[in-house]
């Protein structure tokens, strides 16, 4: 298991950063976010807080907790940015993404730094990033909520090729600095077990004469005696069917109503009304609003069976998703 710890930020930096950059100096620059400098510390204190052999200092914990967003983001561009490649800016926010995402410890809805939008799901379901403002959120969550000593054997698990492998891979966007989180459609399916359900096995780029585009095939993690078993997947879709077939309104007005625990229920009559004489179309159709949602990250519009419960609706269409490009969007269908 990775986690987000003050070693782990300072690993990625360093295998992003510029030209003669040293780990000292990557020290250095994280410590002057917050008004300190590395000198005033053990020579050792870089090398041991990057293998997770000791904890953050006091000191520089307190004056993280002093620190507000603004001037942490500020320090940030000031300190940080110029050490790392632009280049390799997509790279560290797809390996944060990773880190985040394979880090049980943290909740889905704990807020990684000072406020709303840097939630982790937000941050794994996001694609537009202001590159300071996400790594001052990650300092200040691993200097203050983090004991780096707990994390040495997570530290030592990250490879020295892991921020290169990240180099291609979803797409990521930057917005300026002074850029705060937006509201945004939120996602219907964010659960963490996609990925003990569905194992990525490839993923490759291609060109295509509307652009380059990315390949990524699947199989089901259950494997008994060499032979593909589908049991998790067949729960994993039962467990999030209301989520496919009911819109985010109508299944906040269960909620309302105190009838949770009939969403479920209510969506499985509907499903099999709507599809029990097309099963074959069944299966396709809600694996195709899963990874929509899960593997590109693009939140539904509106499912399939929302669209053949509006009679006013006339559509071929197996859904509707959105997909964030730059700072507009491009729908899916």
């Amino acid at each position: 298991m990775y986690r987000l710890c003050f070693g782990t930020i300072m690993t990625i930096l360093y295998q992003a950063r510029s030209h003669k950059v040293t780990n000292k100096s990557i020290c250095n620059a994280l410590f002057s976010c917050f008004g300190k400098t590395v000198e005033s510390y053990d020579s050792s204190t870089p090398g041991h807080l990057k293998s997770g052999k000791i904890n953050v200092p006091p000191d520089v914990i307190d004056a993280a907790r002093k620190t507000n967003a603004d001037e942490l983001d500020a320090a940030v561009q000031k300190n940080i940015i110029p050490l790392i490649k632009l280049s390799q800016q997509e790279a560290i926010v797809r390996s944060l993404k990773d880190i985040i995402r394979n880090d049980s410890s943290i909740m889905d809805n704990t807020v990684i730094g000072y406020c709303s939008g840097y939630e982790k799901q937000s941050i794994l379901g996001g694609q537009v990033f202001c590159i300071s403002s996400l790594l001052a959120s990650v300092i200040y969550y691993a200097c203050i909520e983090v004991k780096n000593s707990d994390c040495a054997e997570a530290i030592k698990s990250i490879t020295g090729e892991y921020v290169k492998g990240f180099e291609y891979g979803e797409p990521i966007y930057f917005e300026g600095s002074d850029a705060k989180p937006k509201p945004k459609l939120t996602y219907t399916l964010q659960d963490p077990s996609f990925d003990k359900v569905f194992v990525k096995v490839k993923s490759w780029l291609i060109n295509l004469p509307s652009g380059v585009t990315e390949i990524e095939i699947y199989k089901v993690s259950d494997v008994t005696n060499r032979q593909l078993r589908f049991n998790r997947m067949r729960e994993y879709l039962i467990d999030h069917i209301g989520e496919y077939v009911f819109s985010r309104a109508k299944a906040s007005r269960y909620e309302k109503e105190g009838k949770v625990s009939a969403i479920g229920t209510r969506a499985l009559i509907q499903f099999l009304n709507a599809y029990g004489r097309s099963k074959d179309t069944l299966l396709g159709e809600i694996l195709l609003y899963v990874f929509m949602e899960q593997g590109l990250n693009a939140p539904k519009i509106i499912s399939k069976i929302e669209i053949d419960d509006n009679g006013s609706l006339n559509s071929k269409s197996d859904g509707v998703h959105l997909l964030m490009a730059g700072n507009g969007g491009v729908a899916y269908d």
